[in-house]
C-alpha cells in the first residue's frame, strides 16, 4: 500500500487471537501517488520521480529509479495509465495536466523514458 509516508505491506497475524498489521518498508520513498502493477515489479509515482518495486534473489524488497520527477520543475508523477494499445507502454502524467506526461517503455527488465509535453 502506497502512502503519504512510503510504502506498506501487510504481514499476516500469526495465530487468530492476532490481528494482521502494516509494516512500513525501509525504503527511500515518500508521499506515494500512485502504484500500478506491471508483472513482477510495481511501478511506484512519488513525490520524487517514478520507481519500480520488486522483490530481489534475496527475497527482499528492491527499489530502483526510473525517472526523477516529470521533466517539469515542481512537478511530481501522479497518476499511472496502461496503454490501451501496447501493454509495456505506461504513461505517467503530473497534476492534472495531461500536456505534461512521460511515456515508460517497458524492455525486458528495465524502463525507457521519454518526455512529451
Amino acid at each position: 500500500m502506497g502512502a503519504q509516508h512510503g510504502l506498506f505491506v501487510l504481514e499476516p497475524a500469526v495465530s487468530p487471537l492476532e490481528q494482521s498489521q502494516f509494516r512500513k518498508l525501509d525504503l527511500d520513498i515518500d508521499l506515494v501517488m500512485a502504484m500500478l502493477v506491471d508483472g513482477d515489479q510495481i511501478l511506484v509515482a512519488h513525490g520524487y520521480g517514478v520507481d519500480s518495486l520488486s522483490i530481489n534473489e534475496n527475497n527482499e524488497f528492491e527499489l530502483t529509479r526510473i525517472h526523477d520527477g516529470t521533466g517539469h520543475k515542481g512537478e511530481s508523477v501522479r497518476r499511472l495509465v496502461r496503454s490501451n494499445k501496447q501493454p509495456n507502454v505506461v504513461f505517467a502524467f503530473s497534476s492534472a495536466q495531461i500536456k505534461k506526461k512521460l511515456i515508460l517503455t517497458r524492455e525486458l527488465r528495465s524502463w525507457r523514458v521519454k518526455l512529451y509535453s
